[in-house]
This record gives C-alpha cells, sequence and structure tokens, in this order.
C-alpha cells in the first residue's frame, strides 16, 4: 500500500485516519475475543443440581459481557458474572472450608486460549 501526500497537514490527516482504523480493528478484535471466552464460561460453569435450591439461579446463565473500553490505554472488555451471581462466583471456584475449588475460571482461561486469539488475530491481520 503506498501513500502520496503532498504536505505536512494531508500526511497528518491520513496517519490519524490510519490510527483510527486500526484503533476500530482493534476494539472489534477484542470484543470477538470476549465473546468467545463468555461462551466458553458459560459452558464450563458447573450447576448446583442436587439439593436444596438447585432450581435456584445459576452462575452459567449469568455471564455477562461489558463494554469495550480503552480507559487505562489498553482496550479491554471485562467478561464475568453480573450484579446478580457476581458476588458468590468465587466460591465455587476458589472452594472454602465446605466445598473443594474447582477453578473453572482457571481452566475456561486455558481451554480458550488459543480460540481467543484466532477470534482476535481475524481483525489484525494485515
Amino acid at each position: 500500500m503506498s501513500v502520496k501526500t503532498t504536505g505536512i497537514d494531508e500526511l497528518q490527516a491520513k496517519l490519524l485516519a490510519l490510527d483510527l482504523g486500526i484503533q476500530a480493528n482493534a476494539r472489534k478484535a477484542v470484543k470477538d475475543g470476549a465473546e468467545v471466552f463468555a461462551k466458553a464460561l458459560s459452558e464450563n460453569t458447573p450447576e448446583y443440581t442436587d439439593g436444596p435450591g438447585a432450581d435456584a439461579v445459576h452462575l452459567a446463565d449469568h455471564v455477562a459481557l461489558g463494554a469495550v473500553t480503552d480507559k487505562t490505554g489498553d482496550i479491554s472488555v471485562d467478561v464475568g458474572y453480573d450484579k446478580e451471581t457476581g458476588g458468590y462466583a468465587h466460591f465455587p471456584n476458589s472452594g472454602t472450608s465446605k466445598q473443594s475449588p474447582q477453578h473453572f475460571i482457571e481452566a475456561t482461561e486455558e481451554k480458550t486460549r488459543d480460540a481467543v486469539i484466532a477470534a482476535m488475530l481475524k481483525h489484525l491481520e494485515v
């Protein structure tokens, strides 16, 4: 790709347009990667199916995907559990004195790493 310019103002305008295009692709890439992870997290989140309250709210039904942000200078999307269930998601994941840790969040991160990267690279190929 060649860029022809006739002055510094035109060069700056073309560089700005290039940067905005790269930012838009980066935001799409991060969003697509987050969607892959969110879907896998929902599938890998264990459900309590036996005993009292087994028909209550399940974490897997409350996986939340935040908005794409760049507040810290890095483009990111929060993926986790919504406000209704997020407060207790760490109990089955990390364990308690009466419940062994299941580490399903970490396992999902490890399992989906390649798929997330592949989804992101679709937007970043030159």
